[in-house]
């Protein structure tokens, strides 16, 4: 395990727009429970790694890049909304697989499946790219927000990841749970890098799919 905000992940602006999905723990349970086990593995190793509280657990579906978040704008917050409806808001709401959780070498992460060619994450994160590019152009997504994923902590310092797998193995059971997806979240988000955390105040907008 080694740190996972290095300088080149250093933001140099005060605080970035994102598009999350926010998991609900309350209606997925057995998504909590998840959490929870995987949170008493993650404790074991207070020095090696910042644990994600509750609150500001997320998906990433994509970051606006190009601006800090309050240099923004009314207008273009408006637009950008308006264009994240249009694009998002026809979709159904779908469930997905999280799990099994992994430990990498920069943190730990839940997988999520439904994001092949044509599944549901896959066509979400499409959609939201499209309503950013509408509003930002090209500039607006310079950056790759990788497989869908929510992370439950971040690298701090040096830990054997293999050891910590292995502990996950043992303690998370089942090792998958639902995920269901009914919104998607515009924020502000603010960068900690001292301790390695991602956080915001009051979203921007909550963006909901059909049915």
């Amino acid at each position: 395990m080694e740190r996972f905000i290095t300088a080149e992940r250093t933001w140099a602006e005060r605080s970035r727009w994102h598009v999350y999905v926010l998991p609900d723990l309350d209606a997925d349970p057995d998504l909590r429970r998840l959490v929870r086990q995987s949170g008493e593995v993650l404790e074991r190793y207070p020095a090696s790694m910042s644990i994600v509280p509750d609150r500001w657990l997320h998906a990433t579906m994509q970051m606006v890049t190009g601006l800090a978040g309050d240099d923004v704008g009314e207008a273009r917050r408006a637009a950008l909304i308006g264009a994240l409806h249009d694009e998002v808001g026809g979709l159904p709401a779908f469930t997905a697989t999280a799990g099994a959780v992994q430990a990498g070498r920069a943190g730990v992460a839940v997988d999520l499946d439904q994001d092949l060619p044509g599944e549901p994450f896959a066509v979400l994160g499409e959609r939201v790219r499209a309503a950013i590019r509408a509003v930002f152009g090209d500039d607006g997504l310079r950056y790759d927000p990788g497989i869908p994923h929510i992370s439950l902590a971040y690298g701090m310092g040096a830990a054997d990841s293999g050891e910590i797998q292995e502990h996950l193995r043992r303690t998370v059971r089942p090792g998958r749970a639902r995920l269901t997806v009914g919104s998607v979240w515009l924020l502000d988000v603010v960068q900690d890098a001292a301790r390695s955390q991602y956080r915001w105040h009051e979203p921007l907008a909550r963006i909901p799919l059909r049915g």
